[in-house]
């Protein structure tokens, strides 16, 4: 939850605060890649305080990645929203993670994308200062239907306990002092997990 916060944090008009932050090398990855594309982040003991920034326009700067899948999917987006360029790399490991769907949906958007081909990193986002809005492809069906009653994909087993929709909606409300269901189209309040 860390990481999201940070992403979303990153995108505010205005200092936020995560109050009992994770820390963990996966949240000092996304630190350190938000701090790239020019947020200041100050860390306590107790909260860290994020200002959004930018990076100079045309300026290029690196992310590392590691192995951290919520920074490969998700800081990319936030690059696409800078002048910059941005070169995304990582732990040998991340390199054989698909990152193929993120790139193409940014893609559609009209960020300017450069993968060799590989749909994983190393990559560079050529930012050029916002992308189109809108939806790419077709969101995930968490409800259950006659096919399928209980949200089972057949061949991979995958069963969905939780309609992260919830999570995102407690995060909105309670650490941005958002409205969830204006953002999320609908009240997913309901059944979140506690988050502290």
């Amino acid at each position: 939850m860390t990481n999201r916060a940070l992403v979303l944090a990153a995108l505010g008009d205005g200092p936020a605060v995560i109050a009992n932050p994770l820390r963990a090398r996966d949240t000092a990855l996304a630190v350190g890649a938000l701090r790239a594309l020019g947020s200041e982040i100050k860390q306590s003991r107790t909260d860290w305080v994020i200002t959004p920034g930018q990076p100079a326009p045309g300026s290029a700067v690196s992310v590392d990645v590691g192995n951290a899948g919520t920074v490969m999917r998700f800081v990319p987006a936030l690059a696409a929203l800078t002048s910059a360029v941005v070169f995304f790399d990582g732990d040998e490991r991340i390199r054989l993670r698909p990152i193929g769907p993120v790139l193409e949906a940014l893609r559609q958007l009209g960020a300017q994308i450069e993968d060799g081909g590989r749909a994983a990193v190393p990559f560079t986002v050529h930012g050029r200062g916002a992308v189109r809005g809108g939806i790419y492809g077709t969101a995930a069906n968490l409800n259950p239907t006659p096919d399928n009653p209980t949200l089972e994909n057949s061949g991979n087993d995958v069963h969905y306990e939780t309609d992260f929709r919830s999570v995102y909606a407690k995060v909105i409300d309670s650490w941005l002092g958002g409205d969830s269901a204006s953002v999320l189209g609908g009240n997913f309040r309901g059944g979140a997990p506690e988050i502290l």
